[in-house]
């Protein structure tokens, strides 16, 4: 009986050890008859795939260093642009460089001082000189600063054609005095057309308020200038100071 089961234990046991070794070939056999299969199979063409685009540069993360160098970079060319001159700007019509020299005051000219009367000038101012002996009068002396006037004047008006003691250009004789830093107490003037010197003096002398002038006891200085006019004639500016 006990030879039986044993046998029968052993039997079994045969069995159960055939069946452990024969499942994994069943499994391997399966597994290859299943990639035969798939393999066998026809493969669907795979569409074509765009050309990869080259992936941009990764941005790296600025250094401490650079970012105190570019600071320092910087503040150096804005020192740089403030201590340089700045350049004028180009101009289409340049403009010529202005004169530094003062200009001179309003109504003088910047004709020169006189060192002289002409021949002309000399002749009215001893006309005008004996007639004030004559009447007990100090005889006037030229002043080279209002001859320059006198003459500025006379020749103004031949240039504007007019003739009145009020000049466009200069405005009144006591205009011209300040302007030009003539210093006087009492001022006047005279003005005249004429054939001549004697004749211009004649006129004069036989009109009141120019003879008034002329003989004024308290002018110490005059300035005499005459200037020709056409066809024929003269103009004579005649400027008196009483000086301080």
């Amino acid at each position: 009986m006990a030879t039986k089961t044993a046998k029968l234990v052993f039997c079994l046991g045969l069995a159960l050890a055939l069946m452990v070794a024969i499942a994994p070939a069943a499994q391997a056999i399966s597994y290859y008859a299943y990639l035969q299969q798939y393999l066998s199979q026809p493969q669907a063409p795979r569409p074509p795939q765009p050309d990869p685009q080259p992936a941009p540069a990764p941005s790296q993360p600025a250094r401490v260093d650079d970012f105190w160098a570019s600071r320092a970079a910087g503040r150096k060319a804005l020192l740089a642009q403030q201590q340089a001159p700045a350049a004028p700007p180009a101009s289409p019509n340049p403009i010529s460089p202005v004169d530094p020299s003062p200009a001179p005051p309003a109504g003088s000219d910047s004709a020169p001082l006189p060192s002289q009367l002409t021949a002309r000038e000399q002749q009215m101012l001893e006309l005008i000189n004996r007639d004030r002996l004559a009447h007990g009068l100090q005889p006037l002396q030229a002043d080279m600063r209002l001859t320059r006037l006198a003459r500025l004047k006379s020749q103004d008006i031949v240039d504007n054609n007019y003739f009145d003691h009020r000049s466009p250009t200069y405005g009144t004789a006591f205009d011209m005095f300040r302007a030009n830093g003539i210093i006087f107490i009492r001022g006047g003037e005279n003005l005249s057309k004429a054939g001549s010197v004697q004749v211009s003096h004649l006129r004069l002398m036989n009109s009141p308020n120019h003879r008034a002038n002329l003989l004024n006891p308290y002018f110490t200085h005059i300035g005499i200038g005459i200037v020709n006019i056409n066809p024929s004639g003269v103009v004579v500016t005649q400027m008196f100071i009483q000086a301080p």
